[in-house]
């Protein structure tokens, strides 16, 4: 199909769903915006208490908050993507842009993908962790959809090695080649303040004399929250003075409270809630030694680069995440996430060796 789309317009439709998750979708608008980006961000919610969440103001473009979806959408996929086909086909606008950025690959690829078959305007898709580990491991009938979806786009995004061979493993060889040719690996940017106070470390902080392990990020069972703290159990057989922070807890959920009830009479164990000022997080990095996170799902997890960022080696997934983004430096070690062992080890050898994980320059 021909568009009649001006041939001298250059602006951007986002796709983004998961746009009240997490900083990191507002950080990106911001920087495409300061650049001078036209762009459009479309937020499809199921919850009206999602509207207006991380709000910002930009000046060649706008987020546009819209409550289509509910509840029973989260099994109703193919009402959900025309729900939200339908709403965008509708403006007077869609004749106005020349690329799409789905940030996902089936929440909103599904939507892009119908948009390019009447439209024909090209689109890109992020693939992100609930995309391989939810719909495309266990919702069987939507493969082909996910397939076509693949096929149409322009290129395919991955936040991490990990995950583009992950997805590559799992297709159809009929598609692999096709999609390893237009795939390409784009971190998540961090934060310019992680940048701007980099600090570099050459030994143990030992802050009042312990070995300091610290996690950041959502308390939830994904997060292996678990076994981090069965593991720090292991290592204080060997190094009495040790502690373990856990920053992030919101506490509105049942599963928090389990963890605190379940491991509240453990020495050094300190529980923090979820910090928003990033000076004060920053004292956190500092004051650690080593960052821990070895989720059983990840698909980047910017705290990790936080982490870096501050000169902590980190303990991550193998497999997930960062798994493959610095094979060659010294700035960490993966472990098999439901190895209790393999992270206490981890741990014990970044102890005994700690300056072979330090002061490499990521920049």
């Amino acid at each position: 199909m021909s568009s009649n789309r001006p041939a001298d317009m250059s602006k951007v439709l986002h796709l983004c769903s998961y746009y009240m998750d997490t900083r990191v979708y507002m950080n990106l608008f911001e920087q495409l915006d300061s650049n001078k980006i036209e762009q459009a961000i479309k937020i499809f919610v199921r919850k009206a208490s999602n509207m207006g969440i991380n709000m910002t103001e930009l000046a060649h473009g706008q987020l546009r908050f819209d409550k289509t979806w509910s509840f029973y959408h989260r099994l109703l996929y193919k009402n959900k993507i025309r729900l939200a086909f339908d709403k965008l086909d509708a403006e007077s606008d869609m004749v106005n842009y020349n690329i799409i950025h789905a940030h996902t690959w089936f929440s909103d690829g599904g939507t892009a993908y119908l948009l390019y078959k009447k439209y024909q305007i090209p689109y890109i898709i992020t693939v992100r962790n609930t995309d391989i580990n939810v719909f495309y491991d266990w919702l069987f009938y939507l493969k082909k959809f996910g397939h076509q979806i693949l096929d149409r786009a322009s290129k395919v995004v991955f936040l991490s090695p990990a995950y583009r061979t992950k997805l590559l493993q799992k297709l159809p060889d009929a598609y692999k080649e096709m999609i390893s040719q237009k795939s390409v690996i784009i971190s998540n940017g961090v934060d310019d303040f992680w940048l701007d106070n980099k600090n570099a470390r050459n030994r143990l902080n030992s802050v009042n004399g312990y070995f300091n392990l610290l996690y950041v990020g959502s308390v939830m069972r994904l997060k292996n929250i678990e076994r981090i703290i069965e593991s720090f159990v292991e290592i204080k057989k060997k190094i009495d003075k040790a502690s373990l922070t856990l920053v992030g807890f919101t506490n509105a959920t049942g599963y928090e409270a389990s963890i605190r009830r379940k491991y509240m009479n453990i020495s050094d164990l300190h529980f923090v809630d979820k910090i928003a000022d990033k000076q004060v997080l920053r004292s956190y990095y500092r004051n650690a030694d080593v960052f821990l996170m070895p989720s059983l799902k990840e698909t980047f997890g910017l705290v990790y680069i936080e982490a870096l960022s501050q000169g902590l080696p980190i303990i991550y997934s193998r497999g997930q995440g960062v798994d493959g983004y610095f094979d060659n430096l010294k700035t960490g070690i993966p472990v098999t996430p439901g190895s209790i062992r393999e992270i206490s080890d981890a741990l014990i050898r970044i102890y005994n060796n700690y300056t072979q994980y330090v002061e490499e320059d990521l920049s």
